[in-house]
C-alpha cells in the first residue's frame, strides 16, 4: 500500500550563526527597563512587541535580515505567492521554573521562535495536535511516537535555532529545569 501525507504541517528548522552575545546583552538591557507583559509565559519575562523597523539600530538587526530572507523560503513552500514580511516581534527570558502554556498566534499567517540561550534540559516547544484530532486519534491510539497519530511533537531548543511554522498550530513550552536561563525571540509573519 503507498502512504500519502495530506494537510500536513510544515515546521521549518534551519541553525544561524548570529552573534548571540550582543543580542543577549541587548535582549537583558530590554528586561532592565520594561516591566514586560504576560500572554503564555508563566513565571518568566516577554517584552512588549516590537516592529522590525524600529529594532534596525540594535544588534537583532542581523537576525532580522536573516529572517526575512528565510520566510521567504517558508512561504514559497506553502505555495504562497504573497509577500512575506516580519509583522511582530518580542523577546521571551524564562528562568529555572519558566513555562509557556498552550497559545496559538491569532491574525498571522507564519510563526517562529529563535533561541539565543538554550541551556540543556531549558523545555522543549511541544507542537500539539487540534482538540478534535487528538481526541479521536487518542481514543484509538494510545502515546503513539510516530507522526501520523503522535498528539504531539517536540522540538529541543538549542542556541542559533530557528523554528518556523503555521500560526494556527497550538503549541507549548515545557518548564526550564536547567538552573540557566532560556532565552528566545519570537515573531509573527503576514503576508502583504
Amino acid at each position: 500500500m503507498n502512504l500519502n501525507y495530506i494537510f500536513p504541517t510544515p515546521v521549518w528548522q534551519d541553525t544561524l550563526s548570529c552573534d548571540l552575545y550582543a543580542m543577549k546583552k541587548y535582549i537583558f538591557s530590554l528586561q532592565d527597563q520594561q516591566q514586560g507583559r504576560v500572554v503564555s509565559n508563566l513565571h518568566g519575562w516577554q517584552s512588549e512587541s516590537y516592529l522590525p523597523e524600529n529594532l534596525m539600530q540594535t544588534p537583532i538587526c542581523q537576525f532580522i535580515s536573516v529572517l526575512e530572507k528565510k520566510i521567504k523560503v517558508c512561504a514559497s513552500d506553502y505555495g504562497s505567492s504573497k509577500q512575506p514580511v516580519i509583522s511582530n516581534l518580542w523577546f521571551n527570558v524564562n528562568p529555572s521554573g519558566a513555562s509557556n502554556s498552550t497559545h496559538v498566534h491569532t491574525d498571522s499567517f507564519l510563526s517562529g521562535v529563535f533561541y539565543v540561550q538554550a541551556p540543556d534540559n531549558c523545555g522543549d516547544i511541544v507542537f500539539e495536535r487540534q482538540a478534535h484530532e487528538q481526541y479521536i486519534l487518542g481514543s484509538h491510539i494510545r502515546n503513539s511516537t510516530i507522526i501520523p497519530s503522535a498528539a504531539q511533537w517536540k522540538f529541543k531548543p538549542k542556541h542559533n535555532l530557528l523554528l518556523i511554522f503555521p500560526a494556527w498550530t497550538p503549541h507549548h513550552v515545557e518548564i526550564n529545569n536547567s538552573e540557566s536561563k532560556r532565552i528566545s525571540i519570537s515573531f509573527n509573519i503576514l503576508q502583504v
